[in-house]
């Protein structure tokens, strides 16, 4: 058996945990992945990028990747007997046309629009930009067999699925993205409260050519109300790969083995009404949907994130979203830590602001399960625009100066603490720019430029603290960023004198009201976010 060393661990190579190891590489600190399949995933799942996912990847450089592979341009939701019978010049159902009127308005919110890219696409994608950015090591086919923490750090031991060699790894910390089933969750002993499940699935995954009963048409999901092939046809690429997600009943007897291949192929058949068309089924995937939020999202140096965290129904597109947003959260305060920047103390930041978030974004997935979106998912209460979960969110911690809600309608996204900092378009040495495309590696500190007095309190505050800020000015006419509208104090809602201080997360964490004695509050406002 050998052994080694890494700062960061990350059990699980799904897109929680690639997304995981690429923003660690982008702050540039050394991981190792485990994963115990063979590769990235080979079925569809989890379909669709929302906009503050979107962001993140901008910032990052291959946003236009994800949107050049992308595989629907446009379709709705359409409910039927059969897909053959589908009036596909009938309105757009109340769910899609209120979704279409919300990312009409982001336009104005947002510098990225979602992305309808599928899993199995993304995963690689997530893969090779984060082994293209370096200092990570990446093992498939290798599985955790037992972990232990110290006040030190974390001993784990992993298997090699093809040989069965062991090797004992050596972690400051580890990020646990192992899925809804998470062995470490369980073997941490951390309970998901108020767990619920929502039926029980079965997802086939096929190839097709239903094209030639669409007539030029596109659907995203299409519910199928036949009798003997209830569920709901879902899009892949719009041409010749499909899901069709059927429900079956373990309380009567049923189980995923008597949902055989031909058995698929003929329920597929019944529900897009034609009994010749040719089916090839490509995998056939059981699935439980739940509503349900761990206790803790931290134990010592272990952190569970994505579905290890928090499980919702696919319905409104928050699973995968939500994980990825989950490590985006935690890789800035690691990557402080690791560095020496920040005390350990910031890391419990990351349950303090990303728990409560998680709460509701599951409970709201469960309503737009009544929605009729998904027709084999049903839940039920009152439903939140998906805008205010998405980019509306707030944050409350340490790393935080002044409260916050946890929502807020989108609309009130003015630069208050605790919010994702405001879009605003601007120019930079003649080239368009977002604010957002700012907020990455570093702390970022935003200031007129009639007031050189920021610029001057971020050079000797950060030489000071050992920790990057870096500070623009932004003017009309002059001024590292141009606003030729002047649009951004009133976005951000600041006077001249007055400045913004953005984390590394694109996160207000504290708004400066006066200048006279600016760089003292800088300095006391770094301090307390690092925990210092």
């Amino acid at each position: 058996m050998t052994s080694k060393h890494v700062p960061i661990l990350i059990v699980g190579g799904g897109l929680v945990g690639l997304s995981a190891a690429l923003f660690l590489s982008e702050h540039q600190i050394p991981y190792q992945l485990i994963e115990r399949h063979a590769g990235t995933s080979i079925h569809p799942r989890a379909r669709g990028v929302n906009h503050r996912t979107m962001e993140l990847f901008r910032t990052l450089g291959f946003d236009d990747r994800i949107r050049d592979a992308e595989f629907l341009k446009k379709g709705g939701i359409f409910t039927a007997e059969t897909l053959k019978s589908v009036d596909f010049t009938q309105r757009p159902s109340a769910a899609f046309q209120a979704l279409r009127q919300e990312m009409e308005a982001l336009k104005r919110k947002s510098p990225a629009m979602r992305s309808w890219i599928t899993q199995d696409v993304l995963e690689p994608i997530l893969l090779s930009e984060a082994e293209k950015r370096g200092g990570g090591h990446f093992c498939f086919s290798t599985e955790l067999v037992s972990l232990a923490q110290d006040d030190a750090g974390v001993t784990v031991t992993v298997r090699d699925r093809t040989d069965a060699s062991e090797q004992t790894i050596r972690a400051d910390y580890v990020i646990a993205c192992d899925g809804a089933k998470s062995p470490i969750r369980l073997q941490l002993g951390i309970d998901m409260t108020g767990r619920k499940s929502l039926g029980h699935v079965i997802n086939v995954y096929f190839r097709s050519a239903l094209t030639s009963l669409l007539d030029g048409h596109e659907f995203s999901i299409c519910n199928i109300t036949h009798p003997d092939a209830p569920g709901s046809l879902l899009s892949i690429n719009a041409t010749d790969r499909w899901t069709f997600h059927t429900p079956y009943n373990p309380g009567a007897g049923e189980t995923p083995a008597q949902f055989t291949p031909e058995r698929c192929a003929e329920m597929i058949r019944t529900a897009v009404g034609s009994s010749d068309i040719d089916i090839e089924i490509l995998s056939i995937l059981p699935w439980e949907p739940a509503m349900g939020v761990t206790d803790q999202f931290q134990v010592g140096r272990i952190f569970l994130a994505g579905d290890a965290a928090h499980v919702m129904p696919p319905t409104g597109g928050y699973g995968g979203n939500t994980g990825i947003q989950d490590v985006h959260n935690l890789a800035w305060k690691l990557a402080l830590v690791y560095r020496g920047e920040a005390a350990p103390s910031i890391l419990a930041t990351y349950e303090t602001e990303r728990w409560p978030l998680a709460r509701l974004t599951v409970e709201q997935a469960g309503h737009i399960a009544n929605s009729g979106v998904f027709s084999v998912v049903q839940g039920k209460g009152p439903i939140v625009k998906q805008t205010d979960i998405v980019l509306g969110f707030r944050y409350h911690s340490s790393a935080i100066v002044h409260r916050a809600d946890v929502a807020q309608d989108d609309a009130d996204l003015n630069g208050q603490p605790g919010t994702r900092a405001p879009h605003v378009w601007l120019t930079q040495q003649g080239k368009q720019i977002s604010t957002l495309d700012l907020f990455n590696r570093h702390f970022v500190l935003l200031a007129s430029e009639e007031d050189a007095h920021w610029r001057e309190a971020a050079a000797v505050v950060s030489d000071r603290l050992g920790v990057s800020i870096i500070a623009y000015t932004i003017g009309q006419a002059k001024g590292d960023l141009i606003d030729v509208d002047d649009h951004w104090r009133e976005t951000y809602g600041i006077q001249l004198t007055e400045a913004v201080l953005v984390r590394p997360d694109g996160v207000v964490a504290w708004r400066a009201k006066e200048t006279t004695r600016a760089e003292q509050a800088l300095a006391n406002t770094m301090m307390k976010i690092l925990g210092r």
